[in-house]
């Protein structure tokens, strides 16, 4: 019986044939055996071609200064967190990386091709990071297909998705995210909210406990909240949602997922109470003896006069007043 192929590369090689999805699958399988054996050089097949790699460790303290995140990787580094990040953190602390990272030198750098949820899992652990290192020449197309690949592990979100999709029409690939869709072999539907959760402020979803993992209902939630409340103090409201995040960070007994769905209505919440209230229109106060008063307001339809602590004197003088001012 023919193996069955791994659905979740599948589901990421967007806009491929299918003989290079099953090479996608060959090299995740070939690779995956490769890197769990650690040995100082392995080959890695790479189109039609065989890579030399030599294995490096890199101290904790150098990994920012000696490496690179691939430019075309798709996930999003910001949200790469001790949440996030927690299926490779808890054996990381105890075993140490179980499998490296593959990468390429570049001008005396490390792009890491493959790898950078695990090269921010020893960023945060404080463990030397693992990784095959190429000097061989690999080309924009090679990399971002290895890079890919390497995504199956941990799907993107659709925010994720969005921000290859919108490089995608600025490249000209598609002349709108229709035509995308259909090339894509996706629903309209997933590719418009895909791009339009762009629109949502990145610092505000840095407030989430783990703002990869929000799905197309979460996204779509806070964009019709945004929309239908445009005069929001956005900054006062990232400082608020930072501050519950902090207290959702704490409490170990709810589960991530849970603590997204709070935050979301937290957020949502904070959101909906800027809805827009009008403001009572300022009033002038004029006094005199006696601590008589008048409380002028302006309104569009006119003045509101309130008179407090009138003599009697200033009562007759206030009728005769209004009599002659009312008709002339």
């Amino acid at each position: 019986m023919a193996k069955r192929p791994d659905r979740s590369l599948k589901t990421i090689v967007e806009g491929v044939s299918t003989s290079k999805i099953d090479e996608a699958n060959r090299l995740h399988n070939i690779r995956q055996k490769k890197l769990e054996s650690k040995s100082p050089f392995i080959e890695l097949p790479l189109g039609t071609r065989t890579v030399s790699y030599e294995l490096v460790t890199i101290p904790y303290n150098d990994i920012e200064k000696s490496t690179l995140i691939l430019e075309s990787n798709a996930r999003e580094q910001a949200f790469l967190n001790k949440e996030t990040l927690s299926d490779i953190l808890e054996t990381m602390q105890t075993d140490g990386q179980q499998f490296p990272a593959i990468g390429q030198r570049v001008n005396n750098n490390v792009i890491v091709i493959d790898g950078s949820r695990r090269r921010a899992s020893c960023l945060i652990a404080k463990k030397d990071f693992l990784i095959y290192v190429t000097d061989d020449d690999i080309s924009d197309e090679e990399a971002n297909f290895q890079s890919t690949v390497g995504n199956a592990h941990k799907q993107i979100s659709i925010y994720e998705h969005g921000m290859q999709w919108i490089k995608m029409l600025d490249a000209g690939v598609c002349k709108d995210p229709k035509e995308l869709a259909i090339y894509l072999r996706k629903s309209d539907s997933i590719v418009y909210d895909a791009i339009n959760a762009l629109d949502i402020s990145k610092e505000l979803l840095l407030s989430f406990p783990a703002a990869s993992e929000l799905g197309r209902p979460a996204f779509n939630k806070l964009r019709k909240a945004l929309n239908e409340n445009q005069n929001i103090d956005l900054d006062d409201i990232i400082i608020h949602a930072n501050e519950h995040h902090e207290v959702l960070h704490e409490n170990v007994a709810i589960t991530l997922r849970d603590k997204n769905k709070k935050h979301l209505d937290y957020v949502i919440k904070l959101i909906n109470s800027y809805k827009e209230i009008k403001k009572s229109p300022k009033a002038k106060i004029i006094k005199g003896i006696n601590q008589s008063s008048a409380r002028v307001i302006i309104t569009p339809k006119g003045y509101n006069i309130i008179l407090e602590k009138l003599s009697e004197q200033q009562k007759k003088e206030l009728d005769n007043m209004l009599k002659t001012f009312l008709n002339t």
